[in-house]
C-alpha cells in the first residue's frame, strides 16, 4: 500500500476504504471455510516499477490464494491496459508457491470496464458491492448498480448558483484586473463566494 503522505491523504483514505470493503465483501461470498486478510508485506523476488495497492490472502482449507490489487476511483474501459499491465507486470515478480490472481477494486466501474476486465481474466470490485473472481474452479460473479462516491477530497464544488456567478462573471471580464470587491459586485454575491472561487 502507498506510503501516507499528508498531501495524498485523500487517495490514501480511499484505497484504505477500498481495500477494507474488499476484505468485507470477499469474507461474505467465500463464507466461514475462508479465511481473508489484507497482508502487509509484499512478496517480490525482484524490484518493480510499481507496487500494487493491497495484498490480500484467502486460505480455505484447500488452497491458498494471492489477490494482487489495483485501487481506482472510477473506471472505463480507457483506463483498463495501464492497470492490466501493473498488475501483470506484480504477478510475474511473485516469490511464493501460491496462486495468484489481479484484481481491480474501484469506487465505481462502468459496464463496459467490466467486460474488458473479465476478457482480460482479471477480478474487479466496486464500492456498489460488484465482485466478479474467476481462477480455476473459483468463481464468484455478485452484480449491484454502481454507486455514486462520497468525495474522499478537501475540493469544493463551484458550480453552485452563487459560485458558478462568479465564474461567470471572470469569463465575462477575462482580460479585466478586477479586485475582490469589483469581483463580488460582478457577479452579485459576497467577496467570501468570490475568494471561495479563486
Amino acid at each position: 500500500m502507498n506510503q501516507y503522505h499528508p498531501q495524498h491523504s485523500g487517495r490514501y483514505e480511499f484505497e484504505r476504504h477500498a481495500l477494507e470493503e474488499l476484505v468485507k465483501t470477499l469474507e461474505e461470498a467465500l463464507g466461514p471455510d475462508a479465511e481473508v486478510r489484507h497482508k502487509s508485506g509484499l512478496p517480490f523476488s525482484s524490484s518493480t516499477d510499481s507496487d500494487p495497492d493491497g495484498l490480500i490472502e484467502i486460505q480455505t482449507p484447500y488452497k491458498t490464494l494471492l489477490v494482487y490489487v489495483e485501487v481506482k476511483r472510477d473506471v472505463y474501459p480507457r483506463d483498463i491496459r495501464d492497470t492490466v499491465w501493473a498488475l501483470n507486470n506484480c504477478m510475474r515478480y511473485q516469490d511464493h508457491a501460491y496462486d495468484a490472481v489481479g484484481m481491480l477494486a474501484a469506487g465505481s466501474l462502468s459496464l463496459g470496464a467490466r467486460e474488458e476486465l473479465k476478457t482480460q481474466n482479471i477480478a474487479y470490485f466496486d464500492l456498489g458491492g460488484s465482485l466478479y473472481l474467476k481462477h480455476k474452479t473459483w468463481l464468484i460473479s455478485i452484480d449491484k448498480p454502481s454507486k455514486r462516491l462520497k468525495k474522499y477530497s478537501n475540493g469544493i464544488d463551484i458550480f453552485t448558483d452563487a459560485r458558478g456567478s462568479v465564474v461567470h462573471a471572470l469569463l465575462m471580464h477575462a482580460n479585466v484586473w478586477l479586485t475582490g470587491a469589483e469581483l463580488a459586485e460582478q457577479a452579485e454575491t459576497s467577496s467570501y463566494t468570490c475568494s471561495v472561487v479563486l
